[in-house]
């Protein structure tokens, strides 16, 4: 693992990185993404995670990086970033701190806090994270890629879409769900900010509520 720490081209980080140089470093598998694979690396005292990104995924890694650190300076429980890079391969990598397991069963007291978490994404006031530029994207051609291919389902979409009115003037995590919440010691943080976007609170829930109820 330091050969593969080592043969990144870091281009931002937030600390010294000669620690995971110097440090005796264990490995260990995590729960893996769609887009992405993800790794735990260890030292005696801390606990990170890599995560690189596959070639047909191009997310901008520099914007998610800078969004977890104005996250974090406004308190909300997301994971700490250390550094960004390319490696060899040519994929995007990010390591972070590590926030815990994914939570797989849950309780009505858990569902409970973790709808306190998505009203808190919520409340963010956009001018508190502004300065990095938070993106706006067409909602439809976003959340549902090729859909014109499907003439009638892009035409019942349209539809829907008029008659919800569909605003993006709010900050959303635009994938929330059970898998990008994790839990360490009775605290909860959400992860994989890939999706990170102005848009509208209510797709955020629903998204949410329709994975819950599959």
């Amino acid at each position: 693992m330091i050969n593969i720490l080592s043969a990144i081209d870091w281009k931002e980080y937030s600390q010294n990185l000669d620690v995971f140089f110097n440090e005796n470093l264990t490995i260990h598998p995590m729960k893996q993404g769609a887009e992405a694979e993800v790794i735990g690396i260890s030292t005696p005292n801390e606990s990170f995670v890599l995560k690189s990104w596959n070639i047909a995924s191009k997310p901008n890694i520099s914007f998610q990086y800078h969004l977890l650190e104005a996250l974090s300076k406004y308190h909300l429980p997301v994971p700490k970033p250390i550094a960004w890079g390319m490696n060899r391969d040519g994929y995007q990598v990010l390591l972070t701190t590590f926030y815990g397991a994914s939570v797989d069963q849950i309780t009505e007291e858990q569902i409970q806090n973790i709808a306190s978490l998505l009203s808190t994404i919520h409340k963010i006031p956009i001018s508190e994270i502004d300065h990095i530029s938070i993106p706006k994207y067409d909602f439809a051609n976003y959340f549902f890629p090729d859909i014109k291919m499907h003439t009638d389902l892009y035409e019942s979409l349209t539809q829907l879409i008029t008659r919800a009115e569909i605003k993006q003037d709010q900050f959303i995590h635009g994938d929330f769900h059970l898998e990008n919440i994790v839990e360490h010691h009775g605290m909860y943080s959400i992860i994989d900010w890939t999706n990170g976007q102005l848009g509208d609170k209510r797709y955020n829930f629903a998204w949410a509520l329709t994975l819950l109820k599959i």
